[in-house]
Protein backbone atom coordinates (compact mmCIF):
# COMPACT_ATOMS: atom_id res chain seq x y z
CA UNK A 1 0.00 0.00 0.00
CA UNK A 2 2.35 2.69 -1.06
CA UNK A 3 1.12 6.14 -0.97
CA UNK A 4 -1.61 5.22 0.89
CA UNK A 5 -1.27 6.37 5.21
CA UNK A 6 -3.41 4.77 7.79
CA UNK A 7 -6.14 6.79 9.71
CA UNK A 8 -5.92 6.18 13.34
CA UNK A 9 -9.85 7.25 14.74
CA UNK A 10 -12.33 6.33 17.58
CA UNK A 11 -14.38 3.16 17.15
CA UNK A 12 -17.62 2.28 19.37
CA UNK A 13 -19.76 -1.07 19.67
CA UNK A 14 -23.13 -1.10 18.91
CA UNK A 15 -25.54 -3.50 20.30
CA UNK A 16 -29.34 -4.37 18.84
CA UNK A 17 -30.99 -2.52 21.76
CA UNK A 18 -29.12 0.20 20.95
CA UNK A 19 -31.80 2.68 19.63
CA UNK A 20 -31.76 3.45 16.33
CA UNK A 21 -31.06 -0.43 15.27
CA UNK A 22 -33.87 -1.14 17.35
CA UNK A 23 -36.50 1.36 15.56
CA UNK A 24 -35.79 0.71 12.56
CA UNK A 25 -36.82 -3.38 12.88
CA UNK A 26 -33.28 -4.24 13.30
CA UNK A 27 -32.59 -3.21 9.56
CA UNK A 28 -29.20 -1.32 8.52
CA UNK A 29 -29.00 1.64 6.41
CA UNK A 30 -28.12 -0.78 3.77
CA UNK A 31 -31.50 -2.86 3.76
CA UNK A 32 -29.43 -5.94 5.38
CA UNK A 33 -30.27 -6.99 8.56
CA UNK A 34 -28.56 -6.18 11.70
CA UNK A 35 -26.23 -9.49 12.78
CA UNK A 36 -24.46 -8.90 15.54
CA UNK A 37 -21.85 -11.97 14.58
CA UNK A 38 -21.03 -10.38 11.42
CA UNK A 39 -17.75 -8.25 10.04
CA UNK A 40 -19.80 -5.30 9.76
CA UNK A 41 -19.51 -1.51 10.69
CA UNK A 42 -21.33 1.70 10.64
CA UNK A 43 -19.13 5.12 9.59
CA UNK A 44 -20.13 8.72 8.48
CA UNK A 45 -16.99 8.73 6.68
CA UNK A 46 -17.06 5.73 3.95
CA UNK A 47 -19.70 4.60 1.30
CA UNK A 48 -21.85 1.86 2.33
CA UNK A 49 -19.84 -1.63 1.14
CA UNK A 50 -16.46 -0.27 1.50
CA UNK A 51 -13.97 -3.20 2.51
CA UNK A 52 -11.50 -1.83 5.48
CA UNK A 53 -8.99 -3.50 7.01
CA UNK A 54 -9.06 -2.76 11.06
CA UNK A 55 -5.76 -3.09 13.16
CA UNK A 56 -6.03 -2.67 17.28
CA UNK A 57 -2.72 -3.60 18.55
CA UNK A 58 -1.89 -7.06 17.30
CA UNK A 59 -5.34 -7.67 16.20
CA UNK A 60 -6.95 -7.07 12.66
CA UNK A 61 -9.75 -7.97 10.91
CA UNK A 62 -11.64 -7.28 7.46
CA UNK A 63 -15.01 -5.52 7.94
CA UNK A 64 -17.61 -4.01 5.54
CA UNK A 65 -19.50 -0.33 5.81
CA UNK A 66 -23.00 -1.86 6.04
CA UNK A 67 -24.86 1.23 8.27
CA UNK A 68 -24.85 4.78 8.73
CA UNK A 69 -23.37 6.25 11.79
CA UNK A 70 -22.12 7.03 14.53
CA UNK A 71 -23.80 10.41 15.69
CA UNK A 72 -21.34 10.97 18.73
CA UNK A 73 -19.10 13.51 18.31
CA UNK A 74 -15.29 11.92 17.68
CA UNK A 75 -16.20 8.87 16.87
CA UNK A 76 -15.79 7.36 13.19
CA UNK A 77 -17.14 4.03 13.19
CA UNK A 78 -19.79 2.08 15.13
CA UNK A 79 -18.67 -2.07 15.23
CA UNK A 80 -20.92 -4.83 16.01
CA UNK A 81 -19.52 -7.24 18.88
CA UNK A 82 -18.60 -9.46 16.22
CA UNK A 83 -15.97 -6.85 14.95
CA UNK A 84 -15.16 -5.73 19.12
CA UNK A 85 -14.83 -9.44 20.44
CA UNK A 86 -12.24 -9.95 17.21
CA UNK A 87 -10.29 -6.61 17.72
CA UNK A 88 -10.30 -6.74 21.81
CA UNK A 89 -11.85 -3.10 22.06
CA UNK A 90 -13.27 -3.26 25.21
CA UNK A 91 -16.77 -1.38 23.74
CA UNK A 92 -14.29 1.69 23.07
CA UNK A 93 -11.00 2.19 21.48
CA UNK A 94 -8.90 3.41 18.98
CA UNK A 95 -8.19 1.05 15.48
CA UNK A 96 -5.90 1.78 12.55
CA UNK A 97 -7.82 1.88 9.44
CA UNK A 98 -6.33 0.39 6.26
CA UNK A 99 -7.37 -0.01 3.05
CA UNK A 100 -8.92 -3.63 2.14
CA UNK A 101 -5.85 -5.04 0.69
CA UNK A 102 -6.39 -5.58 -3.27
CA UNK A 103 -5.73 -8.56 -5.34
CA UNK A 104 -2.50 -9.73 -6.51
CA UNK A 105 -1.24 -8.82 -9.21
CA UNK A 106 -1.06 -11.03 -12.32
CA UNK A 107 2.00 -12.37 -13.64
CA UNK A 108 3.14 -11.29 -16.68
CA UNK A 109 3.56 -14.22 -19.88
CA UNK A 110 6.02 -12.99 -21.99
CA UNK A 111 9.34 -15.21 -21.41
CA UNK A 112 12.79 -13.45 -19.91
CA UNK A 113 14.61 -11.48 -22.12
CA UNK A 114 17.94 -12.34 -21.18
CA UNK A 115 19.69 -15.19 -19.90
CA UNK A 116 22.40 -15.59 -17.62
CA UNK A 117 25.38 -18.31 -19.40
CA UNK A 118 27.85 -18.46 -16.84
CA UNK A 119 31.25 -17.03 -17.46
CA UNK A 120 30.16 -15.36 -20.94
CA UNK A 121 27.64 -13.28 -19.19
CA UNK A 122 23.87 -11.94 -20.80
CA UNK A 123 23.07 -13.37 -23.77
CA UNK A 124 20.53 -11.93 -26.33
CA UNK A 125 17.14 -13.13 -26.67
CA UNK A 126 17.76 -14.92 -29.56
CA UNK A 127 20.05 -17.44 -28.34
CA UNK A 128 17.75 -18.08 -25.09
CA UNK A 129 15.26 -18.96 -27.26
CA UNK A 130 17.23 -21.38 -29.08
CA UNK A 131 18.13 -22.73 -26.35
CA UNK A 132 14.74 -22.90 -24.84
CA UNK A 133 13.44 -24.96 -27.58
CA UNK A 134 16.13 -27.65 -27.88
CA UNK A 135 15.26 -27.86 -24.12
CA UNK A 136 18.51 -27.72 -22.81
CA UNK A 137 19.39 -26.52 -19.68
CA UNK A 138 19.90 -23.23 -18.62
CA UNK A 139 23.00 -22.68 -16.26
CA UNK A 140 22.85 -21.60 -12.99
CA UNK A 141 23.73 -18.14 -11.96
CA UNK A 142 24.86 -19.17 -8.52
CA UNK A 143 26.28 -22.29 -7.16
CA UNK A 144 24.75 -23.29 -4.15
CA UNK A 145 26.99 -26.13 -2.70
CA UNK A 146 30.04 -23.93 -1.44
CA UNK A 147 31.97 -26.75 -0.88
CA UNK A 148 32.47 -27.54 -4.59
CA UNK A 149 32.31 -24.10 -5.46
CA UNK A 150 35.05 -23.18 -7.50
CA UNK A 151 37.29 -20.51 -6.44
CA UNK A 152 37.29 -17.18 -8.63
CA UNK A 153 40.30 -16.96 -10.76
CA UNK A 154 43.41 -14.61 -10.25
CA UNK A 155 44.08 -11.87 -12.24
CA UNK A 156 46.96 -12.70 -15.20
CA UNK A 157 50.63 -11.53 -15.50
CA UNK A 158 49.24 -9.03 -18.34
CA UNK A 159 46.20 -7.53 -16.20
CA UNK A 160 49.22 -7.14 -13.17
CA UNK A 161 51.64 -5.36 -15.71
CA UNK A 162 48.59 -3.27 -16.68
CA UNK A 163 48.01 -2.40 -12.98
CA UNK A 164 51.63 -1.26 -11.96
CA UNK A 165 51.64 0.43 -15.17
CA UNK A 166 48.79 2.75 -14.90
Amino acid sequence: MEGVKALVVLASIYYPGDGIVAKNNYQTSSRERYDQNAAKCAALQWSLGTMLHLVHGRNNIDVTINDHGPYRRGRALDCTPAVDNALHLGGLGSVRVEPYPPLPKARPLEEQVATWSGASGYRDHAQGQARHATGAAAPRSGNRDHASAKAPERPGPALKQWIAAN
